[in-house]
């Protein structure tokens, strides 16, 4: 009885202490430097990663998907990447509005220009809603919407107060091989009104202007092609443009330019449509990561099977290379965002040790249970070799 007490006591105590103790980190957010800047390499993909909740990043400059497809101990990831340190954090609210439509996929997903917030939607749901985590603190805020069957967040207004999103009464698939197109509606997170955009049927992107007074809104081929609704007034005119829209920042920071991608590469065009586009013959099917500078955009670029680059290109030519990413083919990456607001005149540093942060419960929990029956072990052996000694 006093050997099973004390193996009890042992088990108990180690499994309770891996489990219970922090690891790393904590429920407190990560404080960085204030300067922003990326890595010059992207971290591999992970399982010890924490979830934002567990240890909540702060402020994000980038987010991701990494991996594609469920095998037996991986599953695809959304990761965060600290605006100022090595600092990656997994997004579990993201993950889990994954589902069969979307192969496993964490489900749409949407950064906040502030790198404070991230957007979350659904491609196939009862209860239409809107959540917000709070990359500060690992809360999550949700917003009742109107009526949908798929809730597809596109944009956010430069303030981080309105969220466009896309709206349909169908579920949608985002590996159907067209585009995701829906009604377009701007929800204000402050009163939880949303507003059906004037002119927003059939819609497939949009970007807010810097001053967040208008929308460009790309409707899917042969609806109306693109245009500028004006919020306040809700007038629309359309801009005579080949191409769609490069993404929710698109709209370049001192608003002269939209970006847009077609066959050629990426055009960049006046909002009102007048003027000779700009162009920059980059294969850029994805659109702009967001603006770098005045006259600079981001791009992902995949020269080869296994990797990837984010690279930063003048509009008047010239380029600069930003992050590295590896190992794709075991871990593709998929729609990488960069924080709008916190991009100008972004630079490269280099790539320090990844901060994943305490091991996820499940992984802590395992711990404890080998560990524990290894004491067991232990405990056994050694009494059973005393009383072999004894006799």
């Amino acid at each position: 009885m006093v050997r099973a007490g004390r193996l009890a006591l042992v088990l108990g105590t180690s499994a309770a202490a891996l489990v219970l103790v922090p690891l790393a980190g904590g429920a407190e957010a990560h404080r960085g430097t204030t300067s922003v800047a990326l890595p010059d390499r992207l971290a591999d993909y992970s399982h010890l990663t924490a979830d934002v909740t567990d240890a909540p990043v702060g402020r994000a400059v980038a987010l991701y998907q990494r991996g594609f497809g469920v095998e037996l101990f991986d599953s695809p990831q959304a990761v965060l990447l600290a605006a100022d340190d090595d600092v990656y954090r997994r997004l579990g609210a993201a993950e889990s509005r994954g589902g069969p439509e979307s192969q496993g996929d964490p489900g749409p997903m949407l950064l906040s220009p502030d790198g404070r917030q991230v957007v979350l939607g659904d491609h196939d749901t009862g209860s239409p809603d809107l959540a917000v985590v709070d990359l500060g603190s690992g809360d999550v805020a949700t917003h009742g919407l109107p009526d949908a069957r798929s809730v597809i967040p596109v944009a956010w207004s430069p303030d981080g107060s309105r969220v466009a999103y896309l709206s349909d009464d169908s579920p949608t698939n985002p590996y159907s091989g067209g585009l995701i197109v829906g009604d377009l509606v701007v929800l204000d997170l402050a009163s939880g009104e949303a507003s059906p955009v004037p002119g927003g049927e059939d819609v497939s992107a949009a970007a807010f202007s810097p001053d967040g007074a208008e929308l460009a809104v790309q409707h899917a081929s042969g609806s109306g092609g693109l245009a500028i609704v004006d919020l306040a007034s809700g007038a629309v005119r359309r801009v005579d443009a080949t191409g769609s829209l490069a993404g929710p920042d698109a709209w370049s920071p001192d608003g002269s330019l939209l970006a847009l991608v077609g066959a050629p590469g990426l055009s960049f065009v006046d909002p009102d449509g007048t003027g000779v586009p700009l162009t920059l013959a980059r294969p850029a099917t994805d659109g702009i990561l967001g603006w770098t500078g005045s006259r600079e955009v981001a791009v992902l670029e995949s020269p080869d099977a296994d990797d990837a680059t984010i690279t930063a290109y003048a509009l008047d030519g010239g380029s600069r290379p930003l992050t590295a990413i590896g190992d794709l083919g075991s871990y593709g990456i998929g729609r990488i965002q960069l924080a709008s607001g916190l991009i100008a005149d972004l630079q490269a540093r280099p790539a320090g040790s990844p901060d994943h942060g305490p091991w996820p419960p499940a992984f802590r929990i395992g711990v404890a249970l080998v560990l524990g029956l290894a004491i067991a072990l232990v405990v056994v052996l050694v009494d059973r070799r005393r009383g072999a000694t004894k006799a």
